[in-house]
């Protein structure tokens, strides 16, 4: 596992998988870890108190965009070389985090890829086929699964000081400016897993704020 790497996971209302995740967490990242909580009202913080965990935490629930800019202003902070990212509900499983390293390069950003469809909800599955679309014709480099938080960063990629995004779409909004100014983009291959609690994503207000942070990438 390359040295300077720091494991962040956001996190809202978490308690439901937090031990499970954590336990797998442990088995799979050689790493330093931070989780962020953004706002969580059950038990999340109880939990990483106990099971001895580093986190940071907001007082409101501000969005993934906000947790995951505060954990990179903490990897910038502390010289960090790479930042990997994954989702504490267990939909990005830990035991792959070892193929994201293994493809770590300082000018390229690596993606997980979702490629079986079948069991991904209708919504989600045009959802994210039609960003995915956008974010390869708008910056020249084919996105697979634009969608996927399970993402490997270098840490100049993260260094902007423009991010503008709090919510869901901060993850297309760093990586439309990544490709644009240079980076590459490769991927990784995870399985499409779906839980029956309900996302945190809203449909159509959340595809409007896409719409709207394109079509504004056009002005950067």
């Amino acid at each position: 596992m390359p040295d300077d790497i720091l494991i962040i996971v956001p996190l809202f209302n978490a308690e439901m998988h937090l031990h499970e995740f954590c336990s797998e967490l442990q088995l799979h990242a050689q790493a330093d870890i931070l989780f962020i909580d953004d706002g969580s009202k059950d038990d999340t913080q109880i939990i990483l108190k106990q099971l001895g965990y580093a986190y940071l935490s907001h007082h409101h629930n501000f969005g993934k965009g906000r947790a995951l800019k505060t954990g990179m202003r903490y990897a910038v902070e502390n010289n960090y070389k790479y930042v990997l990212t994954l989702d504490g509900d267990m939909q990005h499983p830990p035991k792959f985090i070892q193929h994201f390293l293994q493809k770590s390069a300082e000018d390229e950003i690596v993606i997980g890829y979702r490629s079986d469809y079948s069991v991904m909800p209708l919504h989600r599955r045009f959802s994210n086929i039609v960003t995915s679309l956008l974010i390869s014709i708008r910056t020249g480099k084919h996105v697979m699964d634009s969608q996927c938080g399970f993402r490997l960063y270098p840490m100049n990629s993260c260094r902007c000081h423009d991010f503008i995004e709090d919510g869901f779409q901060f993850e297309s909004e760093i990586l439309i400016k990544s490709l644009i100014r240079g980076y590459g983009v490769s991927h990784v291959e995870i399985p499409t897993i779906y839980g029956t609690e309900k996302s945190s994503m809203r449909n159509i207000r959340d595809t409007l704020k896409f719409i709207t942070m394109y079509f504004r990438s056009f002005f950067w």
